[in-house]
């Protein structure tokens, strides 16, 4: 007997390669998918649901320097970059100031997307006129909120063009109130410069009043001095008068430059004009601008699949599946195969059914025409299904492990009942039976006799049962002659609630069928063993076995009790051959194109494993 050691393994825990994603992703697929698409017809449902907005757009050009500026202001403004300059009217645009005109010149109040009903005054009657003011603000408050949230103002690249873009639930709407945005700041600025000029105005008529007193003064002191002279200088005369002169002459350009700028001053107050102007004003936008369901569809549809791929990582974390890669780097097992469904509405094709004929008339001598349930006598029905295979890809594997034995006795074993054990062991057992082997089929188990109740009435079972046979030696013997008559034979189990159980004695020297008589009689043996955790019968019987098939479910079985069945039978001194995935859905997922007629290659015993 084999005894088992512990695989090595690294300190960072077994590694996960791209078989096993592979795995994990093919598994899981039909989880994320439906977590993908579930959320998108939840994004469809918003975006299908959900009120439309539209976004109405207008643009206006910045000139700083396009207005006249007095004195010094345009050397002020050079130190300061587009960008600042651009940038400072943005937030002027979006300023409380120009939110109330536009909101008062528009009645926004009343809008019904701009209004809010006072809940406070609603059911106070005698409130209604002392907060009437009140009111009045808080509506446009709740207002210019609205307004904030719905505007955007944005420099376009790096040129001097703002575009001014407001949003609303109609796009006519969107688009009055985005002009009326451009319009009012417009009107903003050109009152602003006009109070500017104003103010302008008043200080250089000041200034142009003293300028005037100063420069006649200083011409009258120049004639004079020309005319009568200075009796008090002791200079010379004809210097003082050329300093005079040069005073009243300064005196005269200062006032000149002064006038020109009033008089260019007073042109501004008359026809005033703005360092802005409308590029393009808003037009109605033809579709929403929000929900955008594309983009909604398939944010949703992403945020679906990141997270049924989270949730059924975490479930393939969990639950350990079994892959053949952690069969042999966690467990050291062999992986004999992995097996399909059998769908047995699927027939063979015609042409396929034809160019077996003579494969089906040479097999008439094993056919009963008893009725037997399509999934134990499927290697029979359909000998090139892709079930068919499967099985086929597991006698090879056996036979790369058993070696050249003449005859072998093996059982096929289950951690939990449900994982298909019998239609393994039916199935195993019939195709080798046709490959020419005398069988021999053992129904062993107590807890669930499904060879013994559905082929009760078939020819190839036996009159007795290994309950009755297993304490009677003569009857023995003579059914075990009879047995190894055909080439196929089933043994069913008898009388469940026999004492003591025909595993306890069998292998035995008490026992009246002995493992080692079968093996003379029949090339292969094939015990169908009750489910691990149910009995402890294959405990009793792996010893004198020549090695156990585990038959794990591929879609509910995990590797954790499949560990504490490995452990048992180790310890019980039994042989485990290898682990044969029954249900995998990685075949599931390639049965299409499998029954389509791809050729057999057997596995090269290298492979196994």
């Amino acid at each position: 007997m084999n005894e088992y050691s512990a695989p090595a393994t690294s300190e960072h825990g077994p590694s996960i390669g791209v078989r096993d994603l592979t795995t994990f992703f093919r598994s899981s697929f039909q989880t994320i998918a439906i977590c993908a698409v579930s959320l998108g017809v939840v994004g469809l449902a918003y975006s299908m649901t959900a009120a439309p907005v539209f976004t109405a757009r207008a643009q206006m050009i910045l000139d700083p320097g396009r207005a006249q500026i007095v004195f010094g202001e345009n050397r002020d403004l050079a130190h300061l970059s587009d960008q600042t300059r651009i940038e400072s009217q943005v937030e002027v645009i979006k300023s409380d100031a120009i939110a109330l005109a536009v909101i008062r010149d528009l009645d926004l109040v009343t809008d019904a997307e701009f209004s809010k009903a006072s809940r406070s005054t609603r059911w106070s009657p005698l409130q209604w006129f002392a907060m009437e003011s009140a009111d009045d603000d808080e509506s446009e408050r709740h207002a210019m909120g609205i307004y904030d949230n719905n505007l955007a103002v944005r420099r376009v690249g790096q040129s001097l063009i703002i575009e001014v873009a407001f949003s609303s639930n109609a796009p006519e709407k969107a688009a009055k109130i985005a002009n009326a945005i451009t319009e009012a700041y417009i009107r903003r600025d050109i009152l602003i410069q006009s109070e500017a000029a104003q103010n302008r105005v008043k200080w250089l008529s000041e200034r142009l009043n003293e300028l005037r007193q100063q420069t006649y003064d200083a011409l009258r002191a120049y004639e004079r001095f020309k005319l009568i002279g200075d009796k008090e200088s002791s200079g010379e005369p004809q210097v003082k008068l050329a300093e005079l002169e040069s005073v009243s002459q300064s005196y005269r350009r200062v006032y000149d430059v002064f006038l020109q700028q009033f008089t260019e001053t007073l042109q501004k107050i008359s026809y005033p004009e703005s360092d802005a102007r409308i590029v393009s004003a808003a037009t109605a936008p033809l579709g929403k601008s929000h929900p955008k369901t594309k983009l909604i569809v398939a944010f949703c549809m992403l945020v679906g699949g990141v997270g049924g791929t989270l949730f059924s990582w975490a479930r393939y974390a969990l639950n350990r599946p079994i892959t053949a890669n952690r069969l042999k780097q966690e467990l050291d097992l062999n992986c004999l195969g992995e097996v399909g469904t059998y769908d047995n509405h699927v027939s063979t094709p015609v042409l396929t059914r034809l160019r077996n004929l003579r494969h089906l008339r040479s097999m008439e001598a094993l056919r009963e025409r008893t009725p037997i349930p399509v999934s134990l006598r499927a290697v029979e029905r359909d000998p090139l299904s892709a079930f068919t295979m499967d099985i086929r890809r597991i006698i090879y594997a056996l036979e790369c492990i058993l070696g050249n034995r003449k005859s072998g006795c093996i059982g096929v074993l289950a951690w939990r009942s449900g994982a298909g054990v019998t239609t393994i062991a039916a199935n195993y057992s019939l195709l080798c039976s046709i490959a020419g082997l005398r069988t021999l089929l053992v129904d062993a188990n107590h807890q669930n006799p499904t060879l013994s109740r559905e082929l009760a009435t078939s020819p190839r079972v036996v009159g007795r049962s290994l309950a009755e046979l297993v304490g009677n030696p003569k009857p023995s013997d003579q059914t075990i002659a009879d047995l190894a008559n055909s080439f196929f034979s089933v043994l069913p189990f008898g009388d469940p609630n026999t004492s003591p159980r025909p595993a306890d004695r069998i292998g035995t020297r008490t026992g009246a069928i002995q493992i080692s008589d079968l093996k003379t009689k029949f090339d292969l043996v094939v015990f169908d063993l009750p489910a691990f955790e149910e009995s402890p019968d294959a405990l009793a019987l792996s010893p004198f076995l020549d090695g156990i098939v585990l038959v794990v479910d591929g879609v509910a079985a995990s590797l954790d009790g499949l560990v504490t069945t490995r452990d048992a039978l180790v310890n019980a001194g039994g042989t485990i051959l290898g682990v044969v995935v029954n249900r995998s859905h990685a075949l599931r997922l390639d049965q299409s194109l499998r029954r389509k007629g791809s050729a057999f290659a057997p596995r090269k015993c290298g492979d196994v494993g």
